[in-house]
């Protein structure tokens, strides 16, 4: 079997070879980007003769400014689209990984979900990981509608991408998921504010063709 042989197989749950495997890193920042990262991911991809070609994604929602509150928050994150240089730059970055890489392999975009996509413009505000998540939460629940506007806008451009990534030649998108913690959110809170994001993230994958990784992370 080939590698994506063995992956769909399994997919399916028909009868493999051997288990498929993959393995992935965020790569150091001198080598995540541009053609240094193109060469780290094709070298780390051939060290390890794995089946699936994970595709990691550095290019994040960028900082617009300063946020202090759902109201900033809501103000500062703009309507965003495959424009953008952080989309053109991943988009980019993808496609000449998928031209040089094993024709063969299983190869997946990588794609922050809604909570997450959500966190990176908090942490280009100077706010660490825990920071930044438990500041999510509070602007949520002080200023529910405002801080929800601004994630659907992200919601939004990660749909873009997930049908981008389809479009591109991937076979699946790495969906890289927070938001269901019990330490920051009720279940309910979840299912309220979150899940529907989620949801809408994955449809726009399965509308587009690609089959879906979940990573909860």
């Amino acid at each position: 079997m080939t590698k994506k042989e063995r992956v769909l197989a399994a997919i399916k749950s028909q009868e493999v070879d051997t288990i498929p495997s993959s393995f992935s890193l965020h790569f150091p920042t001198d080598i995540a980007y541009g053609d240094a990262g193109i060469k780290a991911h094709l070298d780390f991809f051939k060290a390890t003769d794995t089946d699936i070609l994970k595709i990691m994604n550095e290019n994040l929602v960028p900082g617009f400014g300063k946020i202090t509150c759902a109201a900033d928050y809501q103000r500062q994150i703009p309507t965003m689209s495959m424009k953008d240089d952080f989309m053109v730059q991943q988009m980019d970055f993808t496609r000449k990984i998928l031209d040089r890489c094993e024709p063969n392999a299983f190869t997946a975009g990588t794609l922050h979900g809604a909570m997450a996509s959500g966190l990176h413009p908090l942490e280009k505000c100077g706010m660490t990981y825990d920071e930044g998540r438990a500041f999510q939460v509070k602007m949520l629940r002080e200023d529910t509608q405002a801080t929800l506007s601004a994630m659907r806008r992200i919601t939004d451009v990660m749909c873009e991408l997930a049908q981008a990534y389809v479009q591109s030649g991937v076979d699946a998108v790495y969906y890289a998921a927070l938001g269901a913690e019990t330490r920051y959110l009720t279940d309910d809170e979840f299912a309220e504010w979150i899940e529907p994001l989620d949801r809408q993230i994955l449809q726009a994958i399965r509308e587009a063709g690609g089959y879906c990784v979940l990573h909860m992370c």
